[in-house]
């Protein structure tokens, strides 16, 4: 496929096109704007029924050892601590919401330790809408494991880490440039996250 531009023939004629370019030139490019200077979404109802988790992959968190060097089995208390690092974006299949600013109060799905797709707590403020962001914390787990005579345990924090979908419905209210304003209904609503689930210790032996 080839795009046209315009050019001044050999002969002197003017105003002709040409078909020898293999992209478009800058001065043709078109920006798509919405006369919104201000969104709300609310009334956020996602459909849980219709959820999906995918992209799973076992993964280890942590790793720590616990050593005897005793004659005697010795009960240790193994801390594990990682950081957990979250990300969660909501987006729409169908409707644009081009560079504009969204406010946004909803409650917030995530991927539960049993591995099930729950609502946790609200999210509310603005938000650049398709943006993904991240959420970072320290977590620290406790494990007891019975360490046998001189013999080192090295303890492993293991879980599934995967992505969910969760489509939803919300109300849309829009103000636009002339101070007008429009409330739909929408039903296009993806909200996407990963999580860990499932967590589980593994244990390994070493004699000293």
């Amino acid at each position: 496929m080839k795009f046209c531009k315009g050019l001044i023939a050999a002969d002197g004629k003017t105003n002709c096109l040409s078909a020898t370019l293999s992209t478009i030139t800058e001065e043709v490019h078109l920006e798509a704007e919405e006369v919104v200077i201000l969104r709300e979404i609310c009334k956020v109802d996602f459909r849980l029924r219709d959820a999906r988790i995918y992209n799973q992959s076992i993964v280890t968190l942590a790793t720590k050892d616990a050593i005897n060097k005793t004659q005697e089995p010795k009960t240790v208390d193994v801390k594990l601590s990682y950081e957990e690092t979250r990300t969660r974006t909501w987006n729409s299949s169908v409707s644009l919401k081009l560079g504009v600013k969204t406010s946004i109060q909803t409650t917030v799905p995530f991927i539960s330790a049993e591995g099930k797709i729950e609502i946790l707590g609200e999210f509310g403020g603005d938000y650049q809408w398709g943006q993904a962001e991240s959420l970072t914390n320290v977590v620290e787990k406790v494990y007891q494991v019975t360490v046998p005579p001189m013999t080192m345990v090295r303890v492993n924090l293991q879980a599934t880490k995967g992505s969910c979908d969760v489509p939803f419905s919300y109300s849309q209210l829009d103000t636009l440039t002339n101070g007008q304003q429009i409330t739909e209904t929408m039903d296009d609503g993806i909200y996407t996250s990963n999580d860990c689930f499932n967590f589980k210790y593994e244990t390994e032996q070493e004699k000293l």
